[in-house]
């Protein structure tokens, strides 16, 4: 757990500018160590499991939050399991769905295309899910006057920027991290916060602790390999 570095929100003192999160603080969420005598490396099966937890907390899918109140945690991680298996799951998307359709949630989870490549010059954080939904990727411009496509502008900003829009959109993100060649873990992003400084992170639910979010942003403290946006249909 510690070789990802994640922060406690909690232990953070940096001065907070604004918080954005999609769900309520206080949610109990599942965490890996309540299955381990039901499978195992199960992150992802977790973490959809907690995108149930999440559709309760919000209150987002009426047929979601029946299926949480006549089910424990097991029972839930029982079904998204059948779909998911044991990891290590390089691709969420077409287990997510399928146990979407199983279990009757209307959502979809879909892959977070050109992570590597520049976005459109001036473009605007919040309206970028709209255009990114519109197509399965974004045009990209390929200029030196795009400053996101400057030397200064990182790859793990470019993700950080595209991350938040979909949050800002009303989606949750999974994460698939590594923190070595043979040490992943997905996690999923349902925030950010920004600060004073300048400084600005993700808040997200890692899979190992039952109350609160942790901080992560791109690439520090473990790489990012993949993002998929889950949103409701």
């Amino acid at each position: 757990m510690s070789s990802f570095h994640f922060i406690q929100e909690t232990k953070n003192r940096s001065e907070i500018k604004r918080r954005f999160v999609l769900c309520p603080d206080g949610v109990s969420w599942a965490v890996t160590g309540d299955f381990a005598d039901m499978a195992n490396n199960h992150c992802c099966a977790t973490l959809l499991t907690n995108y149930s937890v999440f559709l309760d907390a919000c209150h987002q899918n009426q047929i979601a939050t029946r299926y949480l109140r006549v089910a424990d945690y097991k029972e839930i991680f029982a079904g998204v399991h059948h779909f998911v298996g044991n990891g290590p799951v390089l691709r969420i998307d077409p287990k997510a769905n399928a146990w979407f359709d199983s279990a009757n949630i209307n959502a979809r989870c879909r892959v977070m295309h050109g992570l590597r490549r520049a976005l459109p010059a001036q473009v605007n954080p919040d309206a970028l899910y709209d255009r990114y939904h519109a197509s399965t990727d974004l045009p990209y411009m390929e200029t030196e006057e795009d400053p996101l496509n400057s030397p200064s502008s990182s790859r793990a900003e470019r993700a950080y920027i595209r991350i938040c829009s979909a949050l800002t959109g009303g989606n949750p993100c999974a994460l698939l991290v590594a923190a070595g060649p043979l040490n992943w873990h997905w996690i999923m992003a349902v925030g950010f916060v920004e600060y004073k400084d300048g400084g600005h992170q993700l808040l997200i639910v890692d899979n190992w602790t039952r109350r609160g979010f942790h901080l992560y942003y791109p690439d520090d403290g473990c790489r990012l390999l993949s993002c998929s946006v889950i949103s409701a249909e």
